[in-house]
């Protein structure tokens, strides 16, 4: 009764036929074919309409960028060909530093939290929506000057020599991803959604909100000092705050998230928050002149010496201490 499972009998459907689809390797002999130019013309129009770069005359001492044509057959589950794509990138790789682009991070979203929420969502018997933002990385705005060449097959006739300023991020720059995410965020923000205080992927928004957070100040009785000072004509920009861990200021100053980050209780994020919202502002300091060690740490005598000179502090015996209590009672 098993020889059917052990040696099933072999399939009478035919196989289909797999297309190979064909990738163009020439870019003067992919131009002659129609197919190919109304895919190049469709990624120039979305630079247009985008308004993604302005042509200038060359600069003196700059870097240009070059330009490169990617093509790519989009196909179906058979091998058939659905749509010719193409796409102008610039050769990131190019790029250095400091001159053209500040930081490079991409943000992906943690697996954890797509599991997390599919799983909350089947709980919850709710339906989930999915999106696509065509050429999405042509929507962030750039902060650094990044000039470019002009991309084969489209030099303008009338300026051969001039160059193009962007205005918005391209696909293969370094700072591409993060011009997006800065966009998106920003208008997810808008939209009066919260972003995830573990996982900056992560934007919820829900009707009626109850949050708990912890943090720390200072009181002068009952009174906030900081709202008290400002009473005095004292302005706070941002509160300065002093650490000897120059990876905790990175964690709190960027949004970057990797594995080593992501068991850091959602409690101890209540920092970053404050060095968003402008609120906050961290410095590095040395563990030798830490002068808030005196109050969360023990100390060795030499050391707690050195730190309430620095902090112009007194040390007073205990019957000292006792005769002060007793004036003030009196």
């Amino acid at each position: 009764m098993f020889d059917e499972y052990l040696n099933p009998p072999p399939s009478v459907a035919s196989p289909v036929p797999i297309a190979v689809a064909p990738r163009p390797v020439d870019l003067i002999e992919e131009l002659l074919k129609s197919s190919w130019i109304d895919a190049m013309q469709e990624e120039i129009h979305e630079f247009k309409r985008l308004e993604v770069w302005e042509l200038v005359p060359c600069p003196n001492s700059v870097m240009i960028i070059k330009l490169k044509w990617i093509f790519k057959v989009k196909q179906d589950e058979f091998g058939g060909v659905l749509q010719n794509k193409s796409r102008l990138v610039p050769k990131g790789y190019r790029q250095e530093e400091g001159i053209n682009y500040e930081e490079s991070f991409a943000f992906v979203a943690r697996i954890e939290e797509i599991k997390i929420f599919v799983a909350n969502t089947a709980n919850k018997n709710m339906n989930i929506y999915q999106m696509d933002v065509k050429t999405s990385f042509l929507n962030g705005e750039l902060h650094e000057e990044v000039y470019v060449s002009q991309p084969e097959g489209f030099i303008d006739r009338d300026n051969p020599a001039y160059m193009y300023k962007l205005k918005k991020a391209l696909y293969g720059l370094k700072q591409a991803s993060r011009a997006w995410y800065d966009m998106s965020s920003s208008f997810l923000l808008s939209q009066k959604l919260s972003k995830g205080a573990v996982d900056p992927t992560l934007f919820t928004r829900k009707e009626d909100t109850r949050r708990s957070t912890s943090g720390s100040a200072q009181f002068l009785g009952d009174r906030l000092m900081k709202s008290q000072l400002i009473d005095y004509g004292f302005e706070f920009n941002k509160t300065p705050l002093y650490c000897d861990n120059k990876s905790a200021i990175n964690v709190c100053s960027n949004n970057v998230q990797d594995s080593r980050s992501k068991h850091i209780d959602v409690r101890h994020h209540f920092i970053k928050e404050q060095v968003k919202n402008g609120e906050v502002e961290l410095y590095f300091i040395w563990t030798e002149y830490q002068l808030a060690d005196i109050f969360t740490k023990a100390l060795s005598k030499d050391r707690f010496k050195f730190l309430i000179n620095k902090l112009r502090m007194k040390s007073m015996p205990l019957e000292t201490l006792k005769s002060l209590a007793e004036e003030n009672e009196e």
